[in-house]
């Protein structure tokens, strides 16, 4: 009987740990659907997707997603998005952090030097 109880003990135990302990941040991926969560009151709804052939798409409320592609490093995202025939590429680079495997925060420069970043909190879909 007491081996009953333990063995019933071990699965509830095994059941119900806890699923972010597989996963390592230092190890996190962007691959995914995102959304921000930090909108203020006025702002629109903000969505990325990161594919993992280093493309992807941003999307600010209705609009049409713009297309981009993108390189990593453990601390720097780099988009670039081509631009329209006869004008120049936009390439930019943002400092990010992952708060979680599902949350990373990305931080936008400010428009003018010596203004405060801008922090996009995104949540994993």
């Amino acid at each position: 009987m007491k081996k009953l109880i333990f063995l019933v003990l071990a699965v509830l135990i095994v059941a119900c740990s806890d699923d972010d302990s597989s996963c390592d941040v230092a190890n996190a991926s962007l691959v995914g659907e995102w959304n921000q969560t930090n909108l203020g009151a006025d702002d629109l709804p903000f969505s990325v997707v990161f594919n993992s052939d280093f493309t992807g798409s941003t999307q600010e409320g209705e609009e049409t997603p713009e297309p981009f592609t993108y390189v990593t490093t453990d601390t720097v995202l780099t988009i670039l998005i081509a631009g329209e025939p006869g004008t120049e590429d936009l390439t930019a680079d943002y400092p990010y952090e992952f708060e979680t495997c599902d949350q990373v925060s990305i931080f936008e420069p400010g428009d003018d030097p010596g203004t405060e970043d801008i922090e996009r909190i995104l949540a994993r879909q």
